[in-house]
């Protein structure tokens, strides 16, 4: 578990298509917290679509609840720090 901690310091973006395959997976739990601090490092909008797609995932899944909120927390730092709105249709009473 310490590669994507790593890859946060070190900022090599060649590996964000494996660390979003990782999040998706979600083979192990809490493991998506240290691939989404990964991903806020690098900052561009594919990192945005990487959240995006595993919120749409696993926020139907309310029994594998173990990193929406850091996946959500990084996509609204996301929103933040590039002046985008990703998040908000996962913030309304009636979003997934």
């Amino acid at each position: 578990m310490r590669t994507p901690w790593l890859i946060a310091i070190a900022g090599p973006t060649a590996f964000r298509p494996r660390l979003g395959e990782l999040l998706l997976e979600s083979a192990a739990p809490y493991a998506g917290r240290a691939y989404c601090i990964a991903l806020a490092t690098f900052r561009p909008p594919p990192d945005a679509d990487l959240l995006t797609a595993y919120l749409n995932r696993y926020l139907a899944c309310p029994d594998l609840g173990y990193d929406q909120t850091s996946a959500l927390g990084t996509l609204l730092h996301l929103d933040t720090a590039q002046g985008t709105d990703h998040a908000a249709r996962f913030l309304t009473p009636v979003g997934p």
